[in-house]
């Protein structure tokens, strides 16, 4: 049961459909509408080198990342959310495709908080599941 004070989860889930969208495009002009504008926002790519610390961080990784990859479709999994009070976590395992034709899958958590009348991400980590004997 649902805490009537916690963030509905369909707006959660909702708001995940939307970064999967906005991640399909080919700008990262989306970033400032979904991303929340604080320096302690945090995104870790599947990437080494994507490890964006702070929101202008964001904005100028993915907006690279789009002009060196173009979009990246995603189609959720098995999407888990919850929620406490202004704080909602998802996870899900995505299948993805690239502009390039490269496919794959990921996994994904996400981290969003509302703050008035927006639910913004302020986390997400991506992963590339591997066995542990290729660690």
């Amino acid at each position: 049961m649902e805490d009537a004070r916690s963030v509905a989860r369909g707006a959660v889930a909702q708001r995940v459909a939307d970064l999967y969208e906005a991640l399909a495009a080919d700008d990262a002009e989306w970033v400032p509408l979904l991303v929340a504008h604080d320096p302690d926002a945090l995104i870790i790519g599947s990437d080494g080198k994507e490890w964006w610390h702070g929101y202008d961080r964001i904005a100028r990784g993915w907006d690279a990342a789009k002009r060196a990859n173009g979009g990246t479709r995603l189609e959720s999994g098995e999407l888990v959310v919850w929620s406490r009070d202004s704080v909602a976590w998802a996870a899900d395992e995505v299948s993805f495709s690239l502009a390039s034709g490269v496919r794959g899958t990921l996994r994904l958590t996400m981290v969003f908080v509302e703050d008035g009348e927006s639910l913004d991400l302020v986390h997400l980590h991506a992963s590339a599941p591997v066995p542990n004997t290729e660690l």
